[in-house]
């Protein structure tokens, strides 16, 4: 029994320095004049948004990173992070700093393992990418 909790002991060490150091991640880029996104509306940004998390038998949520604070390692307990619902999320975090009506052209992409720990721990992934749609120039008609 001592050498199953010493093996569990180590795999958990393992999926954690191993996994998620940085779990949310939000980046932008400035795009380029003139580029239109799919609804003809022109982009003001290109966001990449990355969260990972640690999950039990592949079902049982662990740990994941904040979707509301992302870049800062900051996590969530007991909650599953990694969904299409919380990537949305996280690429909205920033819509009021980047001055930001909407996200547009969302792509989502996900994957998971968890053959080195023997398919207990598993490590969740999910990428998007999204364009951003800057709000409208507040213009003051003279009277």
């Amino acid at each position: 029994m001592k050498k199953y909790v010493m093996l569990l002991s180590a795999a958990v060490v393992a999926a954690v320095v191993s996994g998620c150091v940085r779990t949310s991640t939000l980046e932008w880029f400035p795009a380029q004049p003139g580029e239109i996104s799919s609804s003809g509306r022109e982009i003001a940004y290109h966001l990449k948004a990355r969260n990972c998390g640690l999950y039990i038998f592949n079902t049982l949520p662990v740990w994941s990173g904040s979707v509301t604070r992302p870049n800062r390692r900051e996590y969530t307990m007991w909650k599953d992070g990694i969904n299409e619902w919380d990537m949305r999320r996280l690429l909205n975090s920033q819509n009021k700093n980047l001055e930001i009506i909407s996200i547009e052209d969302v792509k989502m992409d996900s994957w998971s393992t968890g053959a080195w720990t023997l398919w207990i721990f598993w490590k969740k992934s999910m990428t998007a990418t999204a364009v951003a749609v800057k709000k409208a120039p507040v213009v003051k008609k003279m009277q």
